[in-house]
């Protein structure tokens, strides 16, 4: 009996080797993180979907350099800090992005533990 549990949450490799089945919401999980890090790493956002709508022509102006392919383009960290947007941090309205940002930064906090263990 013990055995036929042991077996529904597995999945055979061959006859003698048998994984541990992930679940759903783990594989969902991974999929989504794995979305999001190929997004990062070709610089491919899309502005129009939530939290981007909220977000200052200024602020998305700034992202978008500092994801620049091109390593001729891409911002330094001292370019950044001077950015218009960062200077005037303190006179910008406050407007909260909603649960859908808190996950997604969520998920970025994973996808980078993921790719420093790596």
């Amino acid at each position: 009996m013990q055995y036929a549990k042991i077996k529904s949450d597995c999945i055979a490799e061959n006859d003698r080797n048998f994984v541990p089945r992930e679940n759903k919401k783990q594989q969902e999980e991974k999929e989504t993180e794995q979305r999001v890090a190929q997004a990062i790493i070709r610089s491919a956002i899309d502005f129009k979907r939530d939290p981007w709508p909220k977000v200052s022509d200024n602020t998305k102006a700034l992202v978008k350099k500092m994801l620049n392919l091109d390593r001729k383009q891409l911002l330094t960290a001292q370019e950044v800090l001077e950015h218009s947007w960062l200077q005037n941090a303190k006179k910008a309205p406050n407007v909260p992005l909603g649960e859908t940002m808190k996950a997604r930064l969520k998920q970025f906090s994973v996808t980078n533990k993921v790719r420093r263990e790596l």
